[in-house]
């Protein structure tokens, strides 16, 4: 960072500085005071600090380019991640957790792609490359809370700050069908080719597929694939910048994924149902992910609370404070903070989530004539579109404030 980005942190200390010396000046003594100071003593006390730490400031950050990545996020780290619990932090790790999630949900809708990836990477080889673990592609795509059993409270990283934490998970048995060096990394290639094809919903895809099977015998070769590719990556929802289409055609053409779908030398065909499938297994696999980032202890179920997160986590950022703060009373609540969920109720409630329309219009049907709906309601017009346990059901109702 430049001199400027530091000249602005000392201006916020400097205002610190004065609003903690203007409280100290107008504040009544307790005591007589025999001899007091005059108060342009104060001031020039007051100016001679602060003279003191501007010019050591701008000594260092013109002599020393790295001032900004060394010394100040030495003195400014606690702004990252905490190694624990420190009750010495102006605000709480939760609202702090918050501050960051909203930060990163920025970052995720409205960054370029090379700057989620670099944010959420977290492995770099002694060459310098930046590289991905399957849990950093399912944290730069889906919007997730720190697990509530943790001490983290953000999931990304900046560069010069220090690292977020280790949260481990277990090898990704999906990725490692096309993980030819066994290495368990993703690149910034195949990042752009996965983010394309997550971004597509499956139905969508298979009427896209079919556009391409010109002999209409369910199967496309792999020219026929990155065309494909290339159409439903123009109608993403994440939009891929055009700088990056080259690099996305390399990954297709020389990635690890393409070798597993075509064969080593490329010439195989590839059907319709079995790139559906990976496709849904693609999904699967990240839903796996999420669920295993929240289970922090290795206890095969979430908290209640984390399983609140993971619902409200996509909601519009105007309505994610008061969504939050249900989230927190529902905590206290002794019925539910208690409760733990189980991967299979989660993945049940992640497909309902997909079938949202036929979801509201069952909720119509079954809505009574003043317009108000009971827990009851909710729960047969849950398992009339997707079988979702009572726990799962009860939960979100008290969750979206019903």
């Amino acid at each position: 960072m430049s001199f400027f980005s530091t000249l602005r942190r000392s201006s916020f200390l400097i205002q610190r500085f004065q609003t903690s010396s203007s409280q100290f000046s107008s504040s009544p003594p307790s005591l007589p005071n025999t001899n007091p100071r005059p108060p342009q003593y104060r001031k020039w006390v007051s100016a001679l600090v602060v003279g003191s730490a501007l010019a050591f400031v701008c000594y260092f950050s013109k002599t020393n380019s790295s001032f900004d990545s060394a010394f100040l996020n030495n003195i400014l780290r606690k702004s990252s991640l905490p190694e624990g619990s420190n009750n010495n932090l102006l605000f709480g790790d939760s609202y702090r957790s918050k501050v960051f999630f909203n930060y990163e949900k920025r970052i995720r809708l409205h960054s370029p792609p090379e700057k989620v990836f670099e944010y959420f990477a977290s492995y770099r080889t002694p060459e310098g490359e930046v590289l991905m673990k399957p849990a950093d592609l399912m944290r730069a795509v889906v919007p997730v809370f720190p697990p509530s059993e943790s001490n983290l409270v953000r999931d990304g990283s900046l560069e010069g700050e220090r690292s977020p934490g280790h949260l481990f998970c277990p090898p990704s048995e999906f990725f490692l069908l096309f993980d030819v060096n066994g290495d368990g990394l993703i690149s910034f290639r195949e990042y752009l080719f996965l983010v394309t094809l997550l971004s597509i919903p499956e139905s969508n895809f298979s009427a896209v597929f079919k556009m391409f099977d010109m002999d209409n015998d369910g199967e496309i070769d792999k020219e026929e694939f990155k065309r494909v590719v290339a159409s439903m990556r123009s109608h993403s929802k994440h939009g891929i910048h055009r700088m990056y289409e080259q690099q996305t055609d390399a990954s297709v053409e020389n990635g690890r994924m393409v070798e597993y779908l075509f064969g080593k030398d490329g010439k195989g065909r590839l059907k319709h149902d079995k790139f559906v499938k990976f496709i849904r297994d693609l999904h699967d696999e990240i839903l796996r992910l999420e669920f295993v980032h929240y289970d922090f202890k290795f206890q095969k179920t979430i908290l209640a609370k984390d399983f609140a997160h993971s619902i409200v986590a996509s909601a519009d950022v105007n309505h994610l404070s008061k969504l939050l703060e249900r989230v927190d009373e529902l905590n206290n609540d002794p019925q539910f903070n208690s409760v733990r969920i189980t991967f299979e109720e989660f993945k049940n409630f992640a497909e309902l989530r997909k079938k949202l329309v036929p979801l509201s219009l069952a909720l119509f049907s079954f809505a009574k004539v003043n317009g108000l709906l009971t827990r009851d309601d909710f729960q047969r017009a849950a398992s009339s579109v997707r079988h979702v346990s009572p726990i799962a059901s009860c939960f979100i109702k008290v969750v979206i404030g019903t």
